[in-house]
């Protein structure tokens, strides 16, 4: 099975692959470089794939749908407007002006 039949069909298993060879290959690059006391490996890194084939099994240019889930795609557009992200609360810790406690609100849901 090619390295593209098993993108295209576990994604999510695939991704944490190329995340743990781009850590290792930081080591290995790191190993020999001029500047390796200054530099350190970063772990958090997230492969990103590009330049996609345009064929219709991948490529969408509208929002996709409830059929593409668990698929791997590619999205093309242009950013119009981006906001402020907005931290959803589930608790928040209040503290009595009076005694000092502090006492834990949980968010009430409206199901």
């Amino acid at each position: 099975m090619s390295i593209c039949e098993v993108l295209l069909s576990n994604p999510d298993k695939l991704f944490p692959v190329f995340d743990a060879a781009m850590v290792e290959s930081q080591s290995v690059l790191m190993i020999n470089h001029r500047l390796k006391n200054v530099m350190n490996v970063k772990k958090h890194i997230h492969a990103r794939i590009m330049s996609l084939p345009v064929c219709p099994e991948l490529t969408r240019t509208t929002l996709p749908r409830t059929a593409d889930v668990d698929s791997f795609l590619s999205i093309t557009g242009t950013v119009i407007r981006t906001t402020v992200m907005k931290m959803l609360e589930y608790e928040k810790d209040y503290i009595c002006a009076k005694c000092r406690s502090i006492f834990t609100v949980e968010v009430l849901t409206l199901n």
